[in-house]
């Protein structure tokens, strides 16, 4: 799905256009000569759709699909998207709280980059509220807490009726060439699998194989099969400069490693 092309938009909050806009928009560039690049924010919406259009009897949203089939089988288990958060939560949810701005020079100067505009379907989603109460933006509309997002990854590995481990091998595996750049993500190389993006080696390289995604901020979850073990991080202090993120996280990893066997 990182092939789609299709990284902005621009109309977006107009949820029933959407996926109508995004099947009528030209890609971005061309797939065959410059690759892949992350699809920040329109891939909420390309999950969304593509579930519900296999949910052929319910038509289930990805929020629902993930309370249905994942949430509500695993003990405790906190994980909402969307409209599926119950208004009871509302007052238990914590605000992200966003690093300083960058000066105005350089939000000019970076506001019409594909980059930009990828991760804020240019700048509407810097207009939303930050505590999560607008409905419109799946991919970013995610609540939950590391212990729970750690339960879903140990979900893919463990409850064998969930997936079983031929289909989980084949999803993990890279959908993307070696060393080929990130048209988004400032070109550097990046790797996709058909289950989403795979974690760069020099953060979890202690742990070999896993299999996970950064979120924007600095959160960070992954499952690693070959120890059987489930991480996640969630904090509300976001951060933007993956250096600082990096460093940050693997401080953490790197006492994990101590306790690991």
């Amino acid at each position: 799905m990182q092939t789609a092309t299709l990284h902005t938009l621009t109309f977006v909050l107009d949820p029933t256009k959407i996926m109508d806009l995004l099947a009528k928009q030209k890609p971005n560039w061309d797939l065959d000569v410059d690759g892949h690049g992350y699809h920040a924010l329109t891939f909420g919406y390309l999950t969304n759709e593509l579930i519900r259009r296999i949910d052929i009897v319910k038509h289930r949203s990805m929020g629902q699909f993930i309370q249905d089939e994942i949430a509500r089988s695993l003990e405790d288990c906190e994980y909402y998207v969307g409209t599926c958060l119950p208004e009871q939560y509302l007052a238990r949810i914590s605000p992200s709280i966003l690093p300083p701005e960058t000066s105005s020079s350089e939000n000019q100067s970076e506001s019409s980059s594909l980059q930009t505009r990828a991760f804020t379907f240019n700048d509407l989603a810097l207009s939303l509220p930050i505590d999560g109460k607008d409905k419109r933006l799946s991919i970013i509309n995610g609540f939950t807490n590391a212990r729970s997002l750690a339960q879903i990854y140990a979900s893919l590995l463990f409850t064998k009726n969930l997936v079983n481990s031929t289909t989980l091998a084949k999803a993990i595996l890279n959908n993307t060439p070696e060393n080929e750049c990130d048209q988004i993500l400032h070109f550097i190389p990046t790797k996709f699998s058909q289950g989403g993006y795979m974690l760069d080696a020099t953060v979890v390289k202690q742990f070999g194989n896993v299999f996970g995604h950064w979120g924007i901020g600095g959160s960070i979850a992954f499952a690693c099969p070959n120890k059987q073990l489930t991480f996640a991080y969630v904090p509300n202090k976001l951060n933007f400069d993956m250096g600082k993120t990096q460093l940050r996280v693997q401080r953490i990893l790197d006492a994990v490693q101590t306790l690991i066997i």
